[in-house]
């Protein structure tokens, strides 16, 4: 389906009127929303489109005849379940179900508190998710004939050395109270083993990404959510990832100001120990998008934030079928673009995005097995095809 290349601005955004003018200088808007307003400002790191189009440019998501996440229309997307936002907004950033499945190569640095690198890799991902009748080639007989499963997520480091080859699978389940499962390969004895369902919280393999913010990214039997507000998205330039710092210039992604944002409230759930204790994540009305949270801890202290912004089909990065495909997905396809954390407390920040990636590539039905991991070394061409 197609979107207008100019999209109709919404009138009303969560029972306040919103509207977007041309501000007074150029590349400049005024966006209102209710009684808040901001100044939008286009930004050199921003794809092409969102700089033409403006605050105007989210609006293509709004657009009626999406399929999911986008399919609830605008006027009803604030009374969307707390439990859902995580999905819809987050986890649909990589596995849309429009698309039969997603892939990348995904450059990371961890950097110390003085701004010098500690460590730096490279990640390839593959994922599929199961809505909409797709990507059935990939479950077998037995799991077709349970139609328990939502989507599964593979990963391995190519980068640094000492990381080489490691690699997992992520299974995620259609009954909400079962913790997804996890395979971890470890090259140096070339054995798999089953990771523990707890470990959600816990840091992803050479990152200071925590699995929670990749491979978990649905909402958790251990978490509570509750939608608490909502506001016109205007974030600080000072942030990391909505400025120049943490990607390399060639790296377009969507900013998200001057969409209206609900505010979700993660806490732990009594008797539950957490990294946090509090999480606030904000979750684009029109993006349907996890633009950014922050992280408390028990004495509600700021200790972490998370900078999500995703990339659209119109990215150049991003490609049809294989890394050399064409760049002809359509313009209102999403993929996560660039994922920052700052760790307020320790300094350190880990920065990653996505470097070349892309929908539909050709790849074996067993690509989610041990044997795929086991098949070292392999270029990013080799393993999409193995």
């Amino acid at each position: 389906m197609a979107v207008p290349d100019v999209p109709p601005v919404p009138k009303v955004i969560a029972g306040k009127p919103y509207s977007v003018t041309k501000g007074e200088s150029p590349g400049t808007w005024v966006v209102k929303w209710g009684d808040q307003s901001m100044l939008w400002k286009t930004q050199p790191w921003m794809e092409e489109r969102e700089q033409k189009l403006g605050p105007a440019f989210l609006a293509q998501w709004t657009t009626p005849g999406l399929p999911m996440p986008f399919e609830v229309p605008i006027e009803k997307r604030d009374k969307i379940p707390a439990t859902e936002w995580n999905d819809r907004s987050l986890t649909y950033s990589y596995y849309a179900p429009y698309y039969n499945n997603g892939w990348d190569w995904a450059p990371f640095s961890v950097l110390l508190p003085d701004g010098s690198v500690r460590t730096s890799g490279f990640d390839m991902e593959f994922y599929v998710g199961y809505a909409n009748g797709l990507g059935k080639e990939y479950l077998s007989d037995s799991e077709i004939a349970a139609n328990n499963l939502k989507r599964k997520y593979l990963w391995e480091l190519v980068a640094p050395e000492e990381l080489r080859g490691e690699g997992g699978v992520t299974t995620v389940f259609m009954d909400p109270t079962l913790v997804p499962e996890d395979t971890l390969y470890l090259p140096t004895v070339r054995r798999t083993r089953r990771l523990a369902g707890a470990i959600a919280k816990q840091y992803f393999p050479g990152t200071i990404y925590r699995y929670e913010d990749v491979s978990y990214t649905q909402a958790l039997p251990q978490l509570d959510y509750k939608v608490i507000g909502f506001k016109l998205f205007d974030p600080p330039e000072t942030l990391r990832g909505f400025n120049n710092q943490g990607a390399p210039a060639t790296v377009k992604r969507v900013s998200g100001a001057g969409d209206v944002v609900a505010i979700i409230q993660v806490t732990p759930k009594p008797g539950v120990s957490w990294w946090y204790a509090k999480r606030l994540e904000y979750a684009g009305l029109m993006g349907m998008c996890m633009y950014y949270s922050e992280e408390f801890d028990a004495n509600g202290k700021q200790i972490r934030y998370f900078t999500h912004l995703p990339e659209t089909g119109a990215n150049p990065n991003l490609h049809m079928g294989s890394p050399t495909g064409p760049n002809n997905a359509p313009v209102w396809w999403t993929d996560w673009g660039v994922a920052i954390i700052v760790d307020l407390e320790g300094g350190f920040v880990q920065d990653g995005y996505v470097s070349v990636g892309g929908f539909d590539a050709k790849t074996s039905p067993n690509i989610f097995s041990e044997t795929t991991l086991a098949a070292q070394p392999m270029t990013l061409v080799d393993w999409l095809s193995h």
